[in-house]
């Protein structure tokens, strides 16, 4: 099954659950409800968004093409229920803090050395958005495109478990934060250890893309050789 490959002409809808300040009347004070829905949207050109993983220089159908991974912040929400006065504070909080993430990719087709993000099915996809308590996939993508790729099941598989680990990892820390909201000092450690893990996978992969393999070296000395023996017999 083919499916298209994200670019900066797709869309996002769905919708996230968060704090919300609910108007009651008569009762002038807001209703604090800690898990309500918000609508939310933007295009996948959205300007504040991690300008790495957009790819300018590999594009389709005119447009730049998206790393897996590739977030974008800032997500226009809107709560769906009656607003009190004080509710606007509140949502430049959650959009402040608010990202949508590609979650999907194909891992045998690459773009700046990371694989490119694509949808679920033909269109349709899903991002990972911000939600409370957890991040979850309630982003609804679709993104139309004339160049597709076929996903293996191990990266449908890779995708499930770079969701569940995500969302294992934030309840976890969720779960172990002190009474003052700060995070203890051994996971702060290891979320570092795992960004730098990351970036030291990059750079793997870029060493991998610059030095040739085996066979890439014997293929230059066999075009080397036949080369000097063409020279030698006078280029006949």
């Amino acid at each position: 099954m083919s499916v298209c490959f994200y670019n900066t002409k797709g869309w996002m809808v769905g919708i996230d659950v968060h704090m919300f300040q609910m108007a009651v009347p008569p009762d002038p004070l807001p209703v604090t409800m800690p898990f309500f829905p918000h609508a939310v949207g933007v295009k996948l050109s959205w300007g504040f968004c991690s300008e790495k993983s957009k790819l300018k220089n590999v594009t389709s159908d005119g447009a730049p093409m998206l790393q897996k991974g590739h977030k974008l912040k800032m997500v226009p929400h809107i709560g769906l229920g009656p607003p009190h006065p004080v509710e606007p504070l509140q949502l430049a909080a959650v959009i402040a803090s608010s990202k949508t993430t590609c979650v999907m990719g194909v891992e045998s087709v690459t773009g700046a050395g990371e694989p490119l993000a694509t949808c679920l099915y033909d269109s349709i996809g899903a991002n990972v958005n911000c939600f409370s308590p957890v991040d979850v996939p309630s982003g609804f993508v679709h993104n139309g495109n004339t160049v597709h790729t076929t996903p293996s099941a191990a990266d449908y598989v890779n995708a499930g478990i770079d969701v569940a680990f995500g969302a294992i990892e934030r309840a976890i820390e969720l779960l172990i934060k002190k009474p003052n909201g700060e995070t203890p000092d051994w996971f702060k450690t290891y979320k570092d250890w795992r960004e730098r893990q990351k970036n030291l996978d990059q750079v793997i992969k870029y060493i991998q893309r610059k030095v040739p393999t085996a066979s890439e070296v014997e293929k230059k000395l066999t075009k080397m050789r036949e080369d000097l023996v063409h020279k030698l017999l006078g280029g006949h």
